[in-house]
């Protein structure tokens, strides 16, 4: 992830190295690993770029550990330096660069929550079980066709039907577990 402007220049120095060495390239195998270098350093130029010109400003969070590179780009996003958000912070800049380069690991969540606050931004989320529910489904059937079942992601909440596409034996009980999307049953 690009931090600021200057790991931005580094990047697209870096980039330019990797495009100018993979056209000196004969080895195809070789050439593959550097296109793929090429795309993922691209791919970093073009985010940093998309938050600096305020195309982005939403940042998804799936853990606790997305939490501090997400801040990092919440500051991109509203073009606040690190020193203008010490100073907003009442901390030195210094602090804000040691909390950035290890993208708030460590950092406590009512610190995290100031960040944000400084920054206009707040968390949004849940907190689900990492122990799966099960619920039993019944196969109607013919092999190929659909079954439903109810899903409730967390007690107390209604259950969510959905239907699946799955292979089997006519008459035997499935096994679906919560935590699992309707998406991802119908892939």
């Amino acid at each position: 992830m690009i931090k600021n402007n200057r790991q931005l220049t580094n990047s697209q120095r870096k980039l330019d190295g990797l495009i100018a060495s993979m056209d000196e390239l004969e080895d195809l195998g070789d050439k593959g690993a550097y296109a793929d270098l090429i795309r993922v350093v691209r791919a970093e130029i073009d985010e940093y770029e998309a938050i600096q010109a305020g195309q982005i400003r939403a940042f998804t969070v799936s853990s606790l550990d997305d939490v501090g590179s997400r801040a990092i780009q919440a500051r991109l996003a509203n073009k606040m330096t690190q020193k203008e958000l010490a100073s907003e912070l009442g901390v030195s800049e210094q602090m804000v660069q040691k909390d950035e380069s290890r993208e708030y690991e460590g950092a406590g969540i009512a610190k995290l929550a100031e960040v944000l606050d400084v920054l206009g931004y707040e968390l949004v989320g849940s907190i689900r079980s990492k122990q799966p529910r099960v619920i039993a489904a019944q196969y109607d059937g013919e092999s190929g066709s659909n079954i439903r079942a109810a899903l409730s992601a967390t007690p107390g909440t209604a259950p969510t039907s959905v239907s699946i596409f799955i292979m089997g034996s006519p008459g035997k009980d499935f096994i679906i577990r919560s935590g699992v999307t309707s998406e991802d049953l119908v892939k």
